[in-house]
């Protein structure tokens, strides 16, 4: 996307992923592999994007990973 975006003319620091239930796997796949595009170089470190979770169960590995790399995160645990 970002190799594109001065011909789209879109900011690439303000290109964003959304995704919901396997989608949403997708983007955070996508969010760690975006430099390198190697699924298994998957890592969450300072360079990982911003992200915003909502999730609706207690799984909270990816969230916890993002903090522990000092990355810019919320998470909304909702329960019924």
């Amino acid at each position: 996307m970002a190799p594109t975006a001065a011909e789209w003319k879109i900011d690439p620091a303000k290109i964003d992923i959304v995704g919901f239930s396997a989608g949403g796997e997708l983007a955070a796949l996508t969010a760690m592999t975006y430099q390198n595009m190697r699924p298994e170089t998957k890592k969450v470190d300072k360079n990982t994007p911003s992200a915003f979770l909502v999730h609706a169960a207690i799984s909270v590995n990816f969230y916890l990973d993002l903090k522990k790399a000092v990355v810019s995160a919320e998470l909304h645990v909702h329960y019924q």
